[in-house]
């Protein structure tokens, strides 16, 4: 008797229906939306070189934001990576008129969590703006100085290196 071997059984959709970037828009903000970091990570998982990402930019930009607000682990670095290599509107800003700067010290100061000072460098050297204020006119380095972290931050950001 022989047996014919073929490819593990994915779901029949998966033949028929490619993943498109229209559902990867769709899924990311849903998943955006609900605010799930490990949603946002199991989609992006699912970005595909043949996406066209000015197309994308948007959604990105506000996965980003989802992770700047969020509580950042380490094992969260690769996709705070993935964001800023790809399109994403370096001016973005969510309703509270925060860039991701703002939105990443204020958040944690408010959670009165010690904030991920690797997501900041990384946010600094991808040539997010730091000196724009929020609605009300302040700026990141005056929440930070509510932080332990206001040489970092000048250092990152006059590229002077410890």
């Amino acid at each position: 008797m022989t047996s014919i071997i073929g490819a593990p059984f994915r779901g029949i959709s998966g033949y028929f229906y490619p993943y498109t970037q229209e559902q990867f828009k769709k899924d990311l903000k849903e998943a955006n939306n609900s605010f799930e970091i490990k949603k946002i990570k199991e989609t992006l998982d699912k970005l595909s070189l043949e996406f066209i990402l000015d197309e994308l930019s948007f959604v990105l930009s506000q996965s980003l934001m989802v992770f700047c607000l969020s509580t950042i682990q380490d094992e969260d670095l690769p996709y705070i990576d993935l964001l800023l290599e790809k399109n994403i509107q370096k001016d973005h800003r969510n309703q509270d008129d925060q860039n991701y700067i703002m939105a990443l010290v204020s958040s944690n100061l408010l959670r009165s969590q010690e904030m991920n000072l690797n997501v900041l460098e990384k946010l600094l050297k991808s040539e997010i703006d730091p000196n724009i204020p929020d609605k009300y006119g302040v700026l990141p380095l005056e929440v930070a100085a509510n932080y332990d972290c206001v040489k970092f931050l000048l250092d990152i950001h006059l590229g002077r290196e410890d």
